[in-house]
Parts: structure tokens; C-alpha cells; sequence
């Protein structure tokens, strides 16, 4: 008789090591492609927070001397103490902190989108490696129960052929 547990211990012997290096060999392009898009997103964080930094100490320079100026030209017309000069320094320090508040802003949307932009590529890899593991996995079970199948028949005909032989038909 057929002996269907030994013959799938068999194909699974031959079979699972083909299979297991195909799913290891996309499982490492996807572990890979995951790694580096976080190294990418970490790296354009980093980017983005130096050079927010520089543009927000650029600014804070830029209204200072501003302030410096407009205060040079007040006291050049001898309004130093006047409200005008008062009102002038005012208006340029809430300019320059608007600006240093968009800068902030525009950095944590980029920051934001770097965030969503990695977030997605993982959900996305982890569809792709699901979808590749059914598809293994199904082509792994078709392979073995064909496997399995052929020795089924190869068996049957040994036992015709043995039947024949011992019959003395051959």
C-alpha cells in the first residue's frame, strides 16, 4: 500500500528548501528596503532640523539688525526715546518671531511628511511580504501535493508492473 505520510515527509524534503530560500530572498529585499527607508527618513529629519536651525539663526540675526538700524536711524533724528522708535522695534520683533514661528511650522510639516512618507512605506512592504508569503506558500502546497501525487502513480504502476512480473506476464 501507498504510504502518503512518507511520501509527503519526502517532497517536503526536496521541496522545502527551494521554497524557503525563495521567501528568505524576498523577506531580505523587503527587510532591506524597510532599513533604508528609515535610515532616508531619519537622515532628511536630521537635514531638516540643521536647517531650519540655520534659517532660524539667520532670521534672528536678520531682525536684530534690523532693529539695530531702525534704532541707528532714530537716533540719528534724535527720536531715540520716542514712541515711534518703540513702535518701529516692536513691529520688527513680531515680524522676526513670525517668521522664526514659520520656519518652525513649515519644518515639523516636512518632518510630518517624512514620518507619513516612511509610515506608509512599511504598511506598504508589509502588504507586499503577506501577499509573497500567501503566494509561496500556495505554490509551495501545489508543488508538494503534485509531488505527492506522481509518487502515488509511480507507486501504482511499480505494483502493476510487480504483479505482472510475478504473474509471469513479462
Amino acid at each position: 500500500s501507498f504510504d502518503e505520510a512518507q511520501a509527503r515527509a519526502s517532497a517536503e524534503e526536496r521541496l522545502n528548501p527551494y521554497y524557503d530560500a525563495e521567501l528568505n530572498d524576498f523577506m531580505t529585499g523587503i527587510r532591506r528596503a524597510v532599513s533604508r527607508g528609515i535610515e532616508d527618513t531619519k537622515r532628511t529629519i536630521g537635514e531638516l532640523n540643521v536647517d531650519a536651525s540655520k534659517l532660524s539663526e539667520r532670521e534672528r540675526f536678520s531682525t536684530q539688525e534690523a532693529i539695530r538700524a531702525s534704532e541707528e536711524g532714530f537716533a540719528g533724528a534724535r527720536l531715540f526715546f520716542s514712541g515711534r522708535r518703540e513702535r518701529a522695534t516692536g513691529v520688527e520683533e513680531v515680524q522676526g518671531l513670525q517668521r522664526q514661528e514659520d520656519i518652525t511650522s513649515n519644518l515639523a510639516r516636512n518632518i510630518g511628511s517624512a514620518e507619513r512618507g516612511q509610515s506608509r512605506l512599511v504598511e506598504d512592504k508589509a502588504l507586499q511580504e503577506a501577499r509573497e508569503r500567501r503566494l509561496i506558500g500556495a505554490s509551495k502546497t501545489t508543488a508538494l501535493e503534485t509531488d505527492i501525487s506522481g509518487q502515488k502513480k509511480e507507486a501504482a504502476y511499480r505494483r502493476g508492473l510487480e504483479r505482472l512480473q510475478f504473474a509471469g506476464d513479462i
